[in-house]
């Protein structure tokens, strides 16, 4: 593909433009074994291919996390570690521009990103059965889209209702803000396993995906490089789990709140997310 050179106004636009006309793609759709919280996976027999998108508006054009709050965009793990380097006055740097490619490829450029899916998670499941692992897909590493109802269409010929439904064998999951009424259980592909994540003004919808059999996901003030602080019991009432063992939820026991501990992001302090409330007090 040819190389654009861009100005520092308007970058993100330019981007867009320059996948939307063809200039460039991404070099791949799914990243492997790339991040600390997915290889931890490896301990459950999982190799995970992830895509990084760009979440919520920051694209100007599109917004993939249609229920983020104002806490989540802040303390959001997009600008955590190389997301977060030498960020230029546009807030991009090589990773953020991966992702913005990534995101305009699948909102302009639909049939191309279908096939170079296909192609890494075809790629996932070789080196899953290589390894003698077993593979699993999270398309919504830092957006929060409604993949179920993304049929497949390739030239304009629809060849699936969905991803997940072209690959049976293979676990799909994802975190989400979206409403269990928007997400229902038996509107979802038997291969896609959805997690809640709390945040500041969606709490009071814990109990009902609780209820479902949806677990919920909280982020509270341990820090990630606190090693030595236990997680609470109960939050709420609600039997907890350490979900920073493992980014595989669905081998995650139901009915209980998920602890995540506190990862640094470069938008916004421990401080600054506690008072958003988007973090909360591991115990209170």
């Amino acid at each position: 593909m040819a190389t654009i050179t861009l100005s520092p106004i308007s970058q993100r636009s330019q981007i867009i433009q320059a996948v939307r006309s063809g200039e460039i793609e991404p070099n791949y759709i799914l990243s492997v074994s790339s991040d600390p919280k997915t290889v931890k996976s490896l301990i459950d027999g999982i190799l995970t291919g992830v895509m990084y998108g760009m979440p919520a508006n920051g694209s100007g054009e599109w917004n993939d996390c249609p229920f983020a709050s104002l806490g989540c965009e802040m303390a959001c793990l997009n600008t955590s570690g190389h997301g977060g380097i030498g960020l230029d006055q546009d807030n991009l740097n090589p990773v953020q521009i991966a992702r913005l490619k990534r995101s305009a490829y699948f909102h302009t450029r639909r049939s191309e990103f279908w096939i170079m899916l296909i192609r890494d998670i075809d790629a996932l499941i070789r080196k899953a059965k290589k390894l003698g692992l077993k593979a699993a897909v999270r398309l919504n590493g830092t957006t929060d889209v409604k993949w179920e109802s993304q049929p497949v269409v390739i030239d304009g010929v629809k060849i699936a209702e969905n991803i997940m439904a072209l690959y049976p064998d293979v676990i799909f999951y994802d975190y989400t803000k979206w409403p269990y009424a928007k997400r229902p259980n038996e509107t979802l592909p038997v291969n896609y396993h959805l997690t809640f994540s709390r945040s500041e003004t969606n709490q009071d919808q814990i109990a009902e995906n609780i209820y479902h059999g949806r677990n919920a996901t909280v982020v509270v003030d341990i820090k990630s490089s606190d090693k030595t602080t236990a997680i609470p019991i109960t939050w709420r009432e609600i039997p907890t789990f350490d979900a920073d063992r493992s980014d595989f939820r669905p081998n995650d026991p139901i009915g209980r709140v998920l602890i995540l501990r506190y990862k640094s992001a470069k938008a916004s302090s421990l401080a600054d997310a506690l008072a958003s409330g988007f973090v909360v007090p591991a115990f209170q």
